[in-house]
């Protein structure tokens, strides 16, 4: 037998994730209290709306954060970090971007041209040059941290809301502004 009445929606509630790995965050700064964010169904859209610091930003997608956030990491290293080219750069991921507590860390991303992505890829699963490259880069303590958050139950909206939160108080050259 069906029932007539309507269903209730719950307001959005982000998942929560182990305090030890948000106190670790929080230490390196890339964390930000969320209790300033809000998020609400848009009106005119099947999106929703995020407020950061009184501002309302459209909340973006998994496709349009990858894409502001490759932007970003790209534009921080400017070239290749192990060859220094300058043209046809990537964003690569240490931890891959199936894991959602790494995947907009900046601690977890570096800029390869695609020659070198392509070589820290295939020597990711067979030595350890990727690992002690990122091991000399960021120093044991900040790599423990990212291991942690790569084994953490960290949802998809949570981290698109702290990369739109990141990327406000990081700009690189309004990237706040571009738009596809």
């Amino acid at each position: 037998m069906k029932s007539n009445t309507p269903l209730k929606r719950t307001p959005f509630k982000p998942r929560s994730y182990d305090l030890a790995v948000q106190k670790q965050l929080s230490a390196t700064g890339y964390m930000y209290p969320l209790k300033a964010v809000t998020l609400k169904k848009h009106s005119r859209s099947s999106g929703y709306k995020i407020t950061i610091r009184g501002k309302e930003i459209v909340f973006w997608s998994l496709k349009i954060a990858d894409w502001k956030w490759s932007l970003w990491i790209r534009q921080r290293d400017k070239k290749c970090l192990l060859c220094g080219k300058t043209d046809n750069l990537t964003n690569s991921h240490f931890y891959g971007r199936s894991n959602a507590g790494t995947r907009f860390h900046p601690d977890n991303c570096d800029t390869f041209c695609m020659e070198c992505h392509t070589k820290m890829e295939v020597l990711k699963g067979i030595d350890q040059e990727y690992y002690l490259f990122k091991l000399n880069q960021i120093g044991k303590e900040r790599m423990d941290i990212l291991q942690n958050l790569s084994q953490s139950s960290y949802s998809r909206t949570q981290a698109i809301k702290e990369v739109m939160i990141f990327i406000s108080k990081n700009p690189i050259n309004n990237i706040n502004e571009i738009q596809l």
